[in-house]
């Protein structure tokens, strides 16, 4: 048994260490799921993509008042020169140089078996769809996680989480906490070291909140966040129902639950590392400071009156992996590690495959609208004006996914060079008519001098 295992151990070393496995894994997983090949993005990725174009939906300055990212505001005179692949090829390097990172300051002997898990984190799926507005705020965590595991003493971890925090901020708040978990398992775990974390942490995240404030008042004359309408605030001392608000934070768990088998599985490491005293003091400011974070989200969604989704969590799955990497990776645990990473695999894989089920075949769709339009607008040279979506996108079972019309009319400037519109009301009224008076749904009308590509036979949605 013990000739078995140091067989299997030494051909685990040997792939782990293989980092050509890792990008095989990766560009594998990203070409089944579609976004190799045709990447989709979040509707208002687009307000990066395009400079200019006056179908956004919010634009960078704006979200700085409404998200506080003023480092994105700054990308914003660069990022619209890439291409929807470009965005996602950048991001999805920089991403998996993270998780690389994270591992390996997990762990000193981590591979490619630790970056996966950390890979496969099904709230950093649905982050993906933002790649242009995300991978900013990955590129300061890697600067800031290589930074970290440089530093020898525990007061330069802190210096380095301090300007971590702070900078990400500007970026995408949701990552900050993560430098907190690695200055857990880094640090020596004694009682002082996790206290002046945890007080280090929480001054640079009122830093962080005190400088968007400050920015916002010169910027925008508010010291403080107005999250967009759409998110439906109910802040706690603005009239806000302290019932209702923790009945909005509580939706958080029922999302939560949907994880139930990494939870478990992590429960079931951290309790293993702590029975086999391995890593004993990690674990333990692990567990702790990740308590401090749990408390931080859960006060502040019920003070602003904003749900928490579980993409804002990213931490939690970072918590869940760290006791199994480190029974993986410590020998006379290396089975029971292995069996640990399966709920991980399978739970983050579930919902890798729920946030990417309905977009494989999205962007080919428009991709093929936008070519019909531009044979269309050659054919009928001379005789329209504009061009006008009628309809609605969601009809379409192939494009049901797209956040809107708006979107469409984004993403068709952005890779044809296509200026669509939606119609006014006596347009559409018209329009309405004509496809009605037809006995089936036409591709395309031309009305008033209005090239009109029809979506659907009914105008339900002009947004």
């Amino acid at each position: 048994m013990n000739r078995l295992a140091r067989t299997l151990g030494g051909l685990f070393d040997r792939l782990d260490q293989n980092y050509v496995l890792y990008i095989v894994v990766v560009l594998l997983a990203m070409f089944s799921l579609g976004q190799l090949t045709s990447p989709f993005i979040a509707h208002d990725d687009f307000d990066w993509l395009l400079s200019g174009f006056d179908q956004g939906f919010e634009t960078p300055f704006s979200k700085a008042l409404s998200e506080g990212r003023w480092g994105n505001v700054i990308w914003a005179k660069f990022s619209h020169f890439l291409s929807i692949k470009a965005a996602f090829g950048l991001y999805l390097v920089a991403f998996s140089a993270m998780c690389v990172g994270l591992s390996r300051a997990l762990h000193r002997s981590a591979g490619v078996l630790g970056a996966v898990l950390i890979f496969l984190s099904p709230m950093t799926a649905e982050t993906m769809q933002w790649p242009v507005t995300q991978v900013t705020g990955v590129a300061v965590t890697l600067i800031g996680i290589l930074a970290m595991m440089r530093v020898q003493s525990d007061g330069h971890r802190r210096l380095v989480m301090a300007i971590g925090v702070v900078a990400g901020f500007l970026f995408y708040p949701s990552f900050g906490p993560l430098f907190l978990l690695v200055y857990a398992v880094q640090s020596a775990g004694s009682k002082r070291s996790v206290i002046l974390g945890a007080v280090v942490y929480v001054m640079s995240f009122v830093a962080a909140v005190l400088l968007v404030f400050s920015l916002n008042y010169v910027f925008h004359g508010t010291f403080s966040i107005k999250p967009a309408t759409w998110r439906q605030a109910t802040p706690l001392l603005q009239g806000g129902s302290l019932i209702g608000n923790v009945e909005r934070y509580l939706t958080w768990y029922a999302l939560v639950k949907e994880l139930w088998p990494a939870l478990l599985a992590g429960s079931v490491g951290y309790a293993a590392c702590l029975f086999l005293r391995i890593r004993l003091r990690q674990c333990l400011s692990a567990l702790l400071l990740a308590g401090l974070l749990w408390g931080i989200d859960a006060s502040l969604s019920i003070v602003s009156g904003l749900s928490l989704p579980l993409r804002s969590t990213v931490w939690l799955w970072l918590l869940v992996c760290i006791p199994v990497i480190f029974l993986v990776y410590e020998r006379r645990t290396f089975i029971l590690g292995l069996v640990l990473c399966l709920p991980l695999a399978y739970t983050g894989a579930t919902g890798w495959i729920s946030a990417y089920s309905g977009t494989r075949h999205v962007y080919p769709a428009m991709e093929q609208i936008g070519l019909e339009i531009a044979r269309v607008q050659g054919a009928n040279a001379g005789k329209f004006d504009d061009v006008i979506l009628f309809g609605d996108v969601h009809a379409n079972p192939t494009t049901g996914w797209v956040h809107s019309n708006r979107a469409l009319r984004n993403y068709l400037f952005k890779d044809f060079g296509l200026y669509t519109m939606p119609c006014d009301e006596d347009l559409c009224a018209k329009i309405q008519s004509d496809v009605d008076q037809r006995g089936e749904v036409p591709q395309w009308l031309i009305v008033d001098r209005h090239l009109v590509w029809v979506l659907s036979a009914q105008n339900t949605s002009t947004y």
